[in-house]
């Protein structure tokens, strides 16, 4: 059940061994598509390469847990200061432990992405699930590790693994047709242990086509295995229902319009070349927008985990940030706020992933400052006002729900014969996403323009997707800053 500092490091090694073999592979990829022959053998061990090293840290992750219990339960047997650095000790790992796993899923969104690009639809109906946390690493994770390494392919598929993922909430694998590039069937799988190692593995799929078959008698199709117990037999049913929802939720939008958009790519590489070792930079992106870079040494991802704390990098931003924050004020405007981000991750480590966007290793930025962005190695913060954005649509006659609006300018709509609600959705394609402010904006009057062209409607829902020019097609890194953004109406 002890849990060395020696065993943690060896695991360590193997983990940043195994996601900068990934992270190579991905680069091959991004650069030259699955049709390449040097890549294909690459491509088949990726998934594997990457679930077994987040499978060791659960495994370890759960011994430490294990034996924070053992230590809890047997609390006055120890002293009182040994036992409580032992355990803020434990603590300090079990959260590394935790954030590590947020940035191989990070790695392995990047990666499924690339096979859903065809299926962005089913690809959105998987964020209706919550974010699943952690790696499976009980018999369950031992049958979906059993299958990954066994069953590279099926009947001609690639075999696209969830548990590498933060963006594949439902099922438990995916099939990607290789001839058709097109996700054919989600899967649900079901592990029983039997005498010794041996495992029974039970898998059913769901097809990605829309089913003409009313659901009752689709969901009876699932036959439960003999030896299921009620108890998994009832799961799974329900796990199946959730699966045929997604897929068969395919309403047709009522109008869409691609709009072109900008991005701050310029800004985030030129924040990039620009941030040295010893104090942050800073670059004004919009008008409401700062981007600040910190850079780290080279280290280890033991060390980046375990003896850097992410408090430290925040230590020299008071004193430098204030006079570039002061430009984001907007003058005369009640609704000033400064809302401070972090691009990629949140400060655990956790994704941003949001529907309708697309993983910033696609982003068309320089290959080192995406690996230094993923690994921890270089960090963008953001502060953004949205007075700039807010008071840009009052200005074309629209009133906004906002948190952060001033409870005066929350109150009143007079005035105001249009309005946009949830706003604060838009902030996240912003800072975390690198649209503009002016994009978002064009997406709203956009929509308006296409709901008055369809006459009767007095509301529309916007979907938007952001798209990229020369996306999948492999062209050279251009740092235009113009790109494609749709936005669908319904």
């Amino acid at each position: 059940m002890h849990v060395s500092v020696k065993e943690i490091k060896e695991t360590y090694k193997y983990c940043e061994e195994s996601f900068e073999s990934c992270w190579h592979t991905l680069e091959a990829l991004k650069r030259a598509g699955e049709g390449s022959k040097e890549l294909a053998s690459e491509l088949i061990m990726f998934q594997e390469k990457l679930a077994l090293a987040l499978y060791k840290l659960q495994k370890l992750r759960n011994r430490i847990a294990e034996r924070m219990r053992y230590l809890v339960g047997r609390k006055d047997n120890y002293k009182k200061e040994w036992f409580s650095r032992r355990m803020k000790n434990l603590s300090a790992y079990s959260a590394g432990m935790s954030q590590t796993i947020n940035i191989g899923k990070a790695i392995g969104d990047a990666f499924v992405f690339f096979f859903y690009r065809n299926n962005l639809d089913v690809l959105e109906s998987q964020y209706l699930h919550e974010r699943i946390e952690g790696f499976v690493a009980g018999t369950g994770g031992d049958g979906e590790m059993s299958f990954l390494q066994t069953h590279k392919h099926l009947e001609g598929k690639f075999t696209i693994y969830h548990g590498i993922t933060n963006i594949l909430r439902y099922g438990d694998f995916s099939f990607y047709d290789l001839r058709t590039h097109e996700i054919t069937e989600i899967a649900e799988m079901k592990t029983k242990k039997l005498k010794g190692n041996e495992l029974e593995l039970l898998l059913t799929l769901v097809g990605t086509k829309t089913l003409k078959k009313p659901k009752d008698q689709t969901t009876s199709m699932v036959k439960p295995h003999p030896g299921m117990d009620q108890k998994t037999a009832d799961k799974l049913k329900r796990q199946v229902e959730a699966i045929l929802k997604i897929v068969k939720r395919k309403k047709e939008s009522d109008f869409s319009a691609t709009l072109e958009g900008s991005f701050y790519f310029r800004d985030i590489a030129e924040l990039f070349d620009k941030t040295g070792m010893a104090k942050p930079h800073f670059v004004q992106a919009g008008e409401g927008l700062l981007f600040a870079g910190v850079r780290f040494p080279k280290a280890s991802l033991y060390t980046r985990m375990f003896n850097r704390k992410f408090t430290r990098l925040l230590e020299n931003l008071p004193d430098n940030i204030i006079e570039p924050a002061k430009k984001l004020i907007k003058k005369d405007s009640p609704n000033n706020s400064l809302i401070m981000g972090q691009l990629l991750y949140n400060p655990d480590f956790g994704d941003k992933n949001t529907s309708g966007t697309i993983p910033l290793f696609w982003y068309p930025l320089n290959p080192s400052l995406l690996k230094d962005l993923y690994f921890t190695q270089f960090y963008v913060l953001s502060l953004f006002n949205p007075a700039h954005l807010i008071d840009e649509f009052h200005t074309n006659g629209y009133h906004v729900d906002s948190k952060y609006l001033s409870p005066a300018a929350r109150n009143n709509q007079g005035g105001f014969k249009k309005g946009v609600q949830q706003f604060d959705l838009f902030i996240s394609y912003i800072v975390n996403f690198l649209q503009s402010e002016k994009s978002v904006l064009s997406s709203v009057l956009e929509s308006e323009r296409i709901l008055l062209a369809k006459g009767s409607a007095k509301m529309s829902y916007i979907k938007p997707q952001i798209l990229f020019d020369n996306l999948f097609q492999f062209s050279p890194i251009n740092y235009e800053n113009t790109s494609h953004h749709s936005s669908t109406t319904s």
